[in-house]
């Protein structure tokens, strides 16, 4: 599915790579474009805002695309885009604690699921850097994206309402990712030969 949706958009990647725009570009565009999406939350149109995430969310894609279009992939640019998600997601989490600031316990799950949703990539990024990739759990990025999405449009209650179980299954998620990694990386680290350990 996700390669059927890669050659939907070859054609704006192919139009973006002719402007000479540049795929660092559209990754700090990303945060930029998120700041809409939360002016629209913040109004309550929380319909809108999905809408508006929607197309956020495509246009998230292109930064990657565009760097292996003009075959410019860099250890830099994916670690600049892993940044820029978790600053837009910093945008998103932010609002709705705001939003929904006087509406306790709500807020307190909102909060939850921004530590939670934070720990699942975190988890992703640092054991990556350690040599081992993981995605395990119900609750990549994608869905989360997915779930903010079709709760928006239900509105603001059902919003709110939907937060204790989206915090439970990222947290789920983050406890998957762990064991993952410690069945992975549970090797003791040996000192250099001819070095003594301390």
């Amino acid at each position: 599915m996700k390669e059927r949706f890669r050659r939907l958009l070859n054609p704006l990647v192919s139009l973006l790579a002719h402007t000479g725009i540049t795929p660092n570009v559209l990754t700090f565009l990303g945060p930029v474009l998120t700041l809409p999406v939360a002016y629209l939350y913040l109004q309550g149109r929380f319909s809108s805002a999905a809408l508006a995430l929607i197309a956020v969310g495509l246009f998230d894609t292109l930064d990657g695309q565009l760097a292996r279009h003009l075959n410019r992939t860099t250890a830099f640019g994916a670690f600049l885009d892993s940044s820029l998600d978790r600053v837009a997601e910093a945008i998103l989490f932010g609002t709705w604690m705001w939003v929904f600031r006087f509406q306790f316990p709500g807020v307190l799950w909102v909060y939850l699921a921004f530590v939670g949703s934070f720990m699942v990539s975190y988890a992703r990024a640092r054991g990556e850097g350690l040599g081992a990739s993981t995605r395990v759990g119900p609750m990549d990025r994608a869905i989360r994206y997915v779930w903010i999405i079709a709760a928006s449009l239900a509105g603001p209650g059902v919003f709110l309402k939907s937060m204790p179980y989206f915090a439970l299954l990222v947290w789920l998620t983050v406890a998957n990712r762990y064991r993952d990694l410690y069945n992975r990386l549970s090797v003791p680290i040996r000192p250099p030969a001819g070095k003594s350990s301390q």
